[in-house]
C-alpha cells in the first residue's frame, strides 16, 4: 500500500481502478512512475515456509514452543536464516558449530535438512528488495510445478540465477546491489505480467 499527504491511502485491490493492465501476478498494486510524495509499504511475515523437513546438525534445540517463538530464536542467532518445526522434533534453528555431525558446517552457516520426521523447514523474510523477489520466485516456482511445462520454465528464466545466488548465501546488503541488479531484470514478464512490479527496487 502507499500513503501521502497528496493521494492519502492507496492499498492493492485487483480490479479496482484497474487502469490499462491486467492485475499483476502477485496482485499487488503497480507503484506509478511520476512523483507524488507518498511512499510504499509492505506488510511482511516474519517468515515463509521453504521445504519439507528438519534441521538435521549445526542447529540448536528450542523446544515445541511453536512456528512464531521458533522464528524469533532464529532471528536472534547469528546467521541463521533457515529454522525447522515440527510435532516430532519441535523447533531447530540454525547455528554453526552447535551439535554439528560429521560435517563442516555448510558455506552458507546453515542447517542441513532431512527428511523423516514430519517437519517443515522455514525461512526468515525481510521487506527488503532481495527478500520480495525471493519470495515471488517461491511462488512462482510453485505455481510452475502446479501448471503448464511453459509456465514452468517461464519462471525458471526469470528467477534461476537470482534464486541460486540467494540460496548460496550471498550477503544480501547495501553493498550487493550491483549484483543483485545484474541477476534480477526487474521488467521481467511471466504470460505477459511484470512479476516484480510491486517489489521495491534495490
Amino acid at each position: 500500500f502507499t500513503y501521502g499527504d497528496a493521494l492519502g491511502c492507496r492499498y492493492s485491490s485487483c480490479g479496482s481502478d484497474a487502469g490499462p493492465d491486467a492485475c499483476p501476478w502477485d496482485q499487488q498494486c503497480p507503484i506509478s512512475p511520476h512523483n507524488h510524495g507518498g511512499r510504499k509499504y509492505q506488510l511482511v511475515r516474519p517468515y515463509a515456509k521453504d521445504v519439507d523437513g528438519d534441521c538435521d546438525w549445526h542447529y540448536k534445540s528450542g523446544g515445541k514452543i511453536g512456528v512464531k517463538k521458533c522464528a524469533d530464536l532464529c532471528r536472534n542467532e547469528a546467521n541463521c536464516k533457515h529454522f525447522s518445526y515440527g510435532d516430532a522434533l519441535g523447533c531447530r534453528y540454525s547455528s554453526c558449530g552447535s551439535d554439528p555431525g560429521p560435517d563442516a558446517c555448510p558455506a552458507d552457516k546453515q542447517c542441513p535438512d532431512a527428511a523423516g520426521h514430519g517437519g517443515a523447514m522455514y525461512l526468515l523474510t525481510g521487506c527488503g528488495a532481495a527478500d520480495c523477489y525471493l519470495n515471488t520466485c517461491r511462488r512462482g516456482y510453485e505455481q510452475g510445478r502446479a501448471g503448464s511445462k511453459d509456465l514452468n520454465a517461464a519462471w525458471h528464466r526469470v528467477c534461476d540465477r537470482f534464486w541460486a545466488h540467494y540460496r548460496l548465501g550471498a550477503a544480501i546488503d547495501s553493498k550487493a546491489a550491483t549484483e543483485i541488479k545484474k541477476l534480477v531484470d526487474r521488467s521481467a514478464k511471466v504470460k505477459g505480467v511484470a512479476v516484480f512490479a510491486s517489489c521495491p527496487e534495490v
